[in-house]
């Protein structure tokens, strides 16, 4: 893969950014908001997304205070991004899609008490991810395969992670600490 080759370019002297997408990533917040939905009477399984309707919910009436606090964390992904941050060889943050301010304060606010040393960055959903953060010679791990190839594509190091859609020209991860192996692997081939 093209992708893997790229990361031996990098220099390991110098932590590398590492972007960690929350929802999908670290915490399991679609089928969460797919709860709530069903609990206003909102459906789309088999149908089309009513997106305008989506966006008002999600904006207006979704109490992401509450129920940000409700959402499981995927596979441990806390601690796993706590020994990801204690390996010293990233720079980490947190890069997510948020559809208002108050999801936007939600999801700060939560990282601020589980991951106080990690910042948390912001963007707005029509937004794109590489337009917000430095690409080149950095890492996005996301579960949703556009970002992913949008930040390849960009100069970054786009990974899918978990899920079965993926491509070929595209690196895949199911454990967060799957980084360190490659980053060990990387250092040896650099040696």
């Amino acid at each position: 893969m093209k992708e893997k080759k790229r990361f031996l370019r990098l220099n390991l002297v110098m932590k590398i950014n590492l972007y960690l997408d929350c929802d999908g990533v670290i915490l399991d917040t679609i089928p969460a908001i797919d709860k709530a939905l069903q609990k206003v009477g909102y459906t789309y399984k088999g149908q089309s997304k009513n997106e305008p309707f989506m966006k008002d919910f999600l904006k207006n009436k979704f109490n992401w205070e509450e129920e940000i606090e409700l959402i499981p964390i995927l596979d441990d992904s806390v601690n796993k991004i706590k020994k990801l941050d204690k390996k010293n060889i990233f720079n980490i943050k947190i890069l997510t899609h948020v559809i208002s301010d108050k999801e936007a304060k939600a999801k700060e606010k939560l990282f601020a008490e589980l991951l106080p040393n990690i910042e948390v960055i912001t963007v707005p959903k029509d937004t794109k991810k590489t337009e917000m953060v430095e690409v080149k010679n950095s890492i996005l791990v996301d579960d949703f395969l556009p970002n992913v190839v949008d930040f390849n594509s960009e100069g970054g190091i786009g990974i899918k992670f978990a899920g079965k859609e993926t491509s070929d020209d595209v690196i895949r991860i199911t454990d967060l600490l799957e980084l360190i192996t490659f980053v060990d692997k990387w250092e040896l081939l650099r040696d």
